[in-house]
Order: C-alpha cells, then structure tokens, then sequence
C-alpha cells in the first residue's frame, strides 16, 4: 500500500475543521438575520392590523351618524 502522508491529511482535516467553523458561522449569522426580519415583520403587520381597526371604527362611526 502506499504511504500515508500525514502532512496531507492533517492539512485535510484542518481545513475541514476551518471550513465547518466558517459554514457553523455563516448559517449562525444568516438564522440570525431572518429571525430579526421576521421580527420586523411580524411587528410591521401588528402596527398596519392595528391602525386598519382604527379605521374601520371610524368609518362605522361615521356611517353611524350618516344613518
């Protein structure tokens, strides 16, 4: 069989080492960031929800004294 080249396959594993760290890092960072999206998100849609009831209470007020 041939020789194994330790130099090689300790290089191998550290830049698999390396590279997982780095990917482990990057998906940490991009969940991070569509969580704070979604946050902003599901604020944004609370705030229009909350100003289209105020609407319609006005319009129904409105239609109310219309009557």
């Amino acid at each position: 069989p041939p020789a194994m080249n330790y130099w090689t396959s300790g290089q191998e594993a550290a830049n698999t080492s390396l590279s997982k760290e780095y990917f482990d890092s990057a998906i940490r960072a991009f969940d991070n960031e569509l969580n704070k999206i979604k946050k902003d998100f599901d604020e944004e849609k609370k705030r229009i929800n909350s100003l289209y009831e105020k609407q319609i209470e006005t319009v129904k007020k409105g239609w109310l004294i219309l009557q």
